[in-house]
């Protein structure tokens, strides 16, 4: 038995979701769609902080490296988490641990 459809349904293309959901289960890809992936799947070990620029409410907390109260929460976070946070904007120049700008009493934690 030969089936036919109509014109119409020959010209439909497949679901782009269904194919990216096809891909989201194979666990060689790293998917970054719906709330995709979970901080779980990226152990993070260190974390360099080099490029926040000023903006309001923000404050100078190294050379040209500025944050506000929720920037330092997350990465207060972070750091109680395991997580080694530093600031350090170019290479041959010194780096400092959060730890010391925690110590400057710059922010509310």
């Amino acid at each position: 038995m030969e089936l036919t459809i109509s014109q119409r349904m020959a010209a439909m293309q497949p679901s782009a979701i269904r194919e990216i959901f096809k891909n989201m289960a194979d666990p060689s890809i790293v998917p970054f769609a719906g709330g995709n992936p979970s901080p779980e799947a990226f152990p993070v070990k260190e974390l360099q902080i080099g490029g926040l620029g000023s903006a309001p409410g923000r404050k100078v907390v190294f050379g040209p490296i500025t944050l506000d109260q929720p920037d330092a929460e997350k990465l207060k976070e972070m750091q109680d988490a395991g997580v080694r946070v530093y600031l350090h904007q170019v290479p041959d120049d010194p780096s400092m641990e959060f730890t010391k700008i925690l110590e400057k009493k710059l922010f509310d934690i």
